[in-house]
């Protein structure tokens, strides 16, 4: 409030207010921080069933793109193979935390080993990604990039042959 003259009055700080605000912010902010935490690690089967989908979906883009610059379908990129081997690595290593235990009923190609040996299987989702990451450090030519493309493609196959159902 204001008199006539422009002076505040009516105003008393108070430090128990003001104390009692900021607990009410962090409260706030954990509570938050909460339901963000459990609505993602609550998905439903269906959504684990999207993600696997998806993330499969990134990593076969990107290997189609790194396949056609072995074959010569088209120029060899070294820019374009280091992002394509980027995103193979990045999605291997996410890969796994969308098989939690419970989410057997998702609609996909996975076989049920995946949760038997769910070890075995995040092995070699991690041995993918660290041989992507691998392959970006010699995808500075052709030459020096197939024999890399050719190693990440038997893991691909390898993990395939044992987890996905066939077509």
């Amino acid at each position: 409030m204001t008199a006539g003259n422009g002076v505040v009055t009516g105003w008393i700080f108070n430090p128990l207010k003001e104390l009692s605000m900021k607990y009410a912010y962090v409260a706030f902010a954990l509570a938050s921080l909460v339901t963000a935490t459990v609505a993602t690690t609550s998905l439903a089967a269906e959504d684990y069933a999207g993600a696997r989908e998806h993330t499969m979906k990134t990593i076969g883009k990107s290997m189609r793109q790194l396949g056609s610059m072995v074959k010569g379908d088209v120029a060899f990129n070294a820019a374009d193979a280091k992002a394509a081997l980027a995103k193979i690595a990045s999605n291997s290593t996410d890969f796994p935390k969308y098989y939690p235990a419970g989410s057997e009923s998702a609609s996909t190609a996975s076989l049920p080993a995946i949760w038997k040996n769910f070890a075995d299987f995040k092995g070699q989702a991690d041995k993918t990604a660290t041989d992507a990451n691998a392959a970006i450090a010699s995808a500075d030519s052709l030459a020096a990039f197939k024999p890399a493309f050719a190693k990440l493609a038997g893991d691909c196959k390898s993990c395939h042959d044992t987890y996905r159902a066939a077509d």
